[in-house]
């Protein structure tokens, strides 16, 4: 979804090489509040699985390790749909997670 609205650092499919980063402001300002940048200072997506549902749809597994469902990592994937689109009200799904 992401490479459709541009917010991919390349073109990404299950054959492209890592590293792919997420692009797009809202969802790299909600990462920047995050304890991940010491991590990894690029919010990363998925590649190396070979399957077409994971790759290029998720953020790197192997970036995040205990950190990728925390609350923190979950609210980079909200902000990042309101790249996608302004339908999304930030403060319902807050109450969510």
């Amino acid at each position: 979804m992401w490479d459709l609205i541009g917010c991919l650092s390349t073109v990404c499919d299950e054959d492209t090489p890592s590293p792919v980063t997420y692009t797009c402001a809202n969802g790299l300002a909600q990462y920047a509040l995050t304890n991940c940048t010491t991590l990894h200072p690029n919010l990363t997506i998925e590649t190396s699985t070979g399957s077409p549902g994971s790759d290029c749809g998720h953020w790197a597994e192997a970036s995040y390790k205990t950190e990728l469902m925390s609350p923190a990592v979950r609210l980079v994937l909200l902000r990042s749909l309101t790249d996608m689109s302004d339908l999304i009200d930030t403060n319902v799904c807050n109450r969510l997670i």
